[in-house]
């Protein structure tokens, strides 16, 4: 049996059911977009991000890219004021994961051939989606978003860049509908036929540092991490298989004064622990304050004027905000009671705005 057959098999005892071989040189195509993108990519992407296979591995021959699925049924949403969380975010940090299952995957092929390799999940320099479709495991949809036969676009993604010449399997057809639903569905305008707006994206937005647009704000909705809004509404989502294993305590509906309320400790014990976990607490609680302005409910008016004494800028900053898109005499006389006289830039600018 050929050692692709033998990775397959293998992939599948340790529960990888997606698995697609793909030759190195084919990950080379990338370059052209990304030069000309690369100032409209999200900051945080990794520095190596894109780079030539050759650059990351020297003799690079084959790229193996793995799916894994991470679809769950929603439970009923709390009564209280909550926000909402990416599919992705209700499990434990999914790179964790990938990257067991990667190791072993590598692991495998070394006691089979020997070999060099470099693992990348996710946040690693080989681009998941572009290596994805390389090794045939699925197909683009208008969103971008790569969905893999019988389990849509729920997957997370890694590959294992070797040195090892590797059977690659077929490019995949694309199923897509062309029925422009994910389209219509953003919010913010960030998808369009030609591409996506990263910078309006609403699941970039909630893991952006620092001051969300004043205009972004009330088009976030309850988004606290990721968003799914693109991914819901496409034919190809319903129906899916619920992957196995639970979900986090708190997800997928965070209650918003609770978020507000917690600690550096709660958060690590906590929702701190999924995949929107890296950004840390104070850009979450940013993001549930904007959740609770864009709820217009009174209900938002007592943990929004606990914030305004908190010591961070980013945090009182948000919440004149938000307290500024509740209709209620409470919130207005709370705001009139503030000065941006010696105030942080941020907070003043804020104030100013409303006044104006």
């Amino acid at each position: 049996m050929k050692l692709a057959s033998l990775l397959k098999e293998y992939a599948a005892e340790i529960g990888i059911d997606h698995l697609g071989i793909s030759h190195a040189a084919n990950l080379e195509a990338i370059a052209p977009f990304l030069e000309e993108r690369r100032d409209r990519l999200p900051p945080f992407l990794p520095r190596q991000w894109g780079q030539s296979p050759n650059q990351l591995l020297p003799k690079a021959r084959s790229v193996i890219a793995a799916a894994i699925p991470y679809a769950k049924s929603a439970p009923a949403p709390p009564k209280d004021l909550h926000g909402v969380l990416a599919r992705y975010a209700w499990i434990t940090d999914y790179h964790l994961v990938l990257q067991e299952k990667l190791e072993q995957l590598a692991h495998f092929l070394v006691q089979e051939k020997g070999g060099h390799f470099l693992l990348s999940a996710d946040t690693g320099p080989i681009i998941d989606r572009f290596a994805a479709y390389n090794a045939g495991l699925g197909w683009y949809g208008l969103n971008r978003s790569l969905f893999v036969p019988g389990r849509g676009s729920w997957v997370v993604l890694g590959e294992i860049l070797t040195d090892i010449e590797l059977e690659p399997d077929p490019l995949p057809a694309s199923r897509c509908l062309g029925c422009r639903r994910c389209l219509k569905a953003c919010p913010t305008g960030a998808l369009t036929p030609s591409g996506v707006d990263y910078a309006r994206c609403i699941s970039y937005l909630t893991q952006m540092k620092g001051m969300i647009p004043r205009d972004l704000r009330p088009l976030m909705g309850s988004a606290l991490g990721g968003c799914d809004l693109c991914q819901e509404v496409c034919p190809h989502n319903q129906g899916v298989p619920a992957a196995e294993g639970g979900i986090l305590p708190g997800a997928p509906y965070p209650i918003l004064a609770e978020v507000l309320a917690m600690d550096k400790e709660e958060w690590a014990a906590g929702l701190g622990k999924s995949a929107v976990g890296w950004r840390g607490l104070t850009v979450f609680q940013r993001n549930a304050i904007i959740a609770l302005g864009n709820s217009k409910h009174p209900e938002a008016i007592a943990p929004l004027a606990k914030a305004l004494d908190d010591p961070r800028p980013l945090i009182r900053a948000h919440a004149v905000w938000a307290l500024g898109q509740l209709p209620f005499p409470a919130a207005r006389r709370l705001l009139n009671s503030l000065h941006p006289e010696g105030e942080d830039p941020s907070v003043a600018a804020e104030l100013t705005a409303l006044r104006v």
